[in-house]
């Protein structure tokens, strides 16, 4: 059901290893997932040895991938952004397509605030941009996200190129924002309330237990066999 892959990070193969110090623009890392930027911020991208509790998670999970600032981009230009992204291929994409869909998973950040996730076509002229918020700095806390139905406009693919980009806004300038909850012509990543994770070396942003599935209720991660 979860059309993401590797979401789970103790089980996503990390086949290019496990810490990149830096990570740099269009670089992958945990398999499948990719760090994009626009800026002079550094981050390092790693698998840390945290995840949601047994009684949070419903299984054991003991790794999440996190994003680490190690140089602070205090003022986001307009054209800055910075972002993790997952796409999911047109054959998969096309099992959910112009259906309603719930992205959910669990985050551990640093700052507390909001923080936007963005859904976007091969065409880049369609996206879709959601907010969900840290309450309580370096805890794990869920996020669900009800998506409507996407639209058959725009270029999209179906087959075996990009059929949707599934991106974690870090910070993001005005000029990829928009607003939320509903598709839009265009490319965007965030709202004006994105908070800019990238102002302090100390920040980090931390994800695990990835799910895209379709419907309007998020059901538990999938679990299934490590082979």
């Amino acid at each position: 059901k979860n059309m993401i892959i590797g979401g789970n990070f103790d089980t996503n193969p990390w086949q290019r290893g496990t810490t990149f110090s830096p990570v740099v623009d269009n670089d992958f890392h945990a398999d499948r997932f990719r760090w994009d930027q626009v800026g002079s911020g550094v981050v390092d991208v790693l698998k840390a040895a945290t995840a949601p509790s047994v009684a949070q998670a419903g299984f054991v999970v003991s790794n999440c991938l996190s994003i680490d600032v190690t140089t602070a981009d205090a003022s986001i230009a307009a054209g800055d952004v910075y972002f993790m992204r997952s796409t999911i291929e047109g054959y998969d994409w096309a099992q959910i397509a112009q259906n309603d869909f719930v992205v959910s998973f669990w985050h551990r950040h640093t700052k507390t605030g909001t923080y936007c996730i963005s859904l976007s076509n091969s065409g880049s002229d369609r996206s879709y941009v959601a907010e969900y918020t840290q309450s309580v700095g370096d805890t794990w806390e869920k996020a669900t996200i009800k998506v409507t139905a996407s639209p058959s406009a725009g270029t999209w693919n179906y087959t075996n190129g990009h059929g949707l980009k599934v991106s974690f806004t870090v910070a993001s300038g005005t000029t990829y924002h928009t607003t939320a909850d509903t598709w839009q012509t265009g490319n965007f990543s965030a709202t004006s309330s994105q908070v800019n994770a990238m102002d302090s070396a100390s920040n980090f942003m931390r994800f695990a237990l990835i799910q895209v599935e379709e419907g309007i209720v998020a059901t538990d991660f999938e679990r299934r066999a490590v082979g």
